[in-house]
């Protein structure tokens, strides 16, 4: 449960309200409580300091979030995991975090929560595409293809210009070693042919097929890749020699 995350996530990076307060009667227990000033005073008091609590946890919950992003961004998934972690303590039911959080197990290879976790978050919004997107790609990087190809079929019935379930779609059967449903799915997004072939080595990298993926990545270079493209060749064929 946490294994550090696996060198071969780093090629993986390269793809692509409150509620009210019911009020009533209060039986008083003292003389202070008598006093209705003295009252008044400390229910204000304690009002105004728990809006301040509420409003200073809610702000240490988005700068954790945005930290965590940050580092998501710069793939320090160990950091971005423990501030995601660190927000969910101050708000256990925060979406984002809980999202963030599910994704990031499945890249430590924790397969069982994080389906815990995307599993409660589509319990609650069972018509987003997106987050349907989101679970296929952890159940992916835990090479349950059969699972994740599931969760995309309803996805697309949700969403059917949804083009990362077709993007995925495409890896999963790349990673499967059916390259041509492979290149028919990314055709289906609209992108070129060099893109295709480039989409297609990154799964035979991650599935240890370097005949396959050496294959792929000269072909993409035959293509006139863009030079974005290019660059992300290049680092396929770093990644291509450690195999």
């Amino acid at each position: 449960m946490n294994q550090p995350f696996s060198n071969w996530m780093m090629i993986a990076g390269l793809i692509l309200a409150a509620f009210p307060t019911a009020t009533g009667c209060r039986t008083f227990h003292s003389a202070a409580d008598l006093s209705p000033i003295a009252h008044g005073i400390d229910a204000s008091m304690q009002t105004t300091s728990n809006d301040r609590q509420a409003v200073t946890t809610g702000e240490k919950v988005e700068l954790l979030i945005e930290s965590a992003a940050a580092a998501e961004d710069r793939e320090d998934f160990e950091t971005a995991f423990a501030q995601y972690d660190k927000a969910l303590s101050f708000d256990p039911g925060h979406a984002t975090a809980t999202r963030r959080l599910a994704a990031l197990y499945a890249k430590r290879g924790d397969a069982a929560k994080s389906s815990q976790l995307f599993v409660a978050l589509i319990a609650a919004q069972p018509r987003d595409a997106e987050l349907l997107c989101d679970y296929a790609y952890a159940l992916y990087l835990t090479d349950r293809f059969d699972d994740a190809e599931s969760q995309l079929n309803l996805a697309l019935e949700i969403n059917p210009e949804l083009i990362r379930a077709r993007n995925l779609r495409g890896m999963i059967y790349a990673r499967s070693g059916e390259i041509e449903l492979a290149k028919q799915q990314f055709a289906s997004t609209g992108i070129r042919k060099a893109e295709i072939h480039a989409n297609i080595a990154l799964p035979q990298l991650l599935s240890g097929d370097a005949v396959g993926a050496e294959k792929s990545i000269e072909l993409a270079k035959s293509l006139g890749p863009t030079h974005e493209l290019s660059i992300k060749l290049s680092d396929y064929q770093a990644a291509l020699k450690q195999l």
